[in-house]
């Protein structure tokens, strides 16, 4: 009797676990598209930051 329990024991710390990965790779599948979204942020920035710099380049010269 007392086996049988530490299987169902054992059986339902296997399924949390197997729960608690399928979360921790869905956290790092969202962290990882944070991070692709974060780095084109930082490149439309940077672009759109050298967009006002020749703006007003030539509005110096023109």
């Amino acid at each position: 009797m007392v086996f049988f329990n530490a299987k169902i024991v054992f059986f339902i710390v296997k399924k949390i676990s197997f729960k608690t990965e399928i979360i921790f790779s869905i956290v790092k599948k969202v962290r990882f598209a944070a991070e692709q979204v974060f780095f084109t942020m930082e490149k439309v920035s940077f672009k759109s930051k050298m967009v006002c710099y020749v703006v007003k380049k030539a509005s110096y010269t023109g």
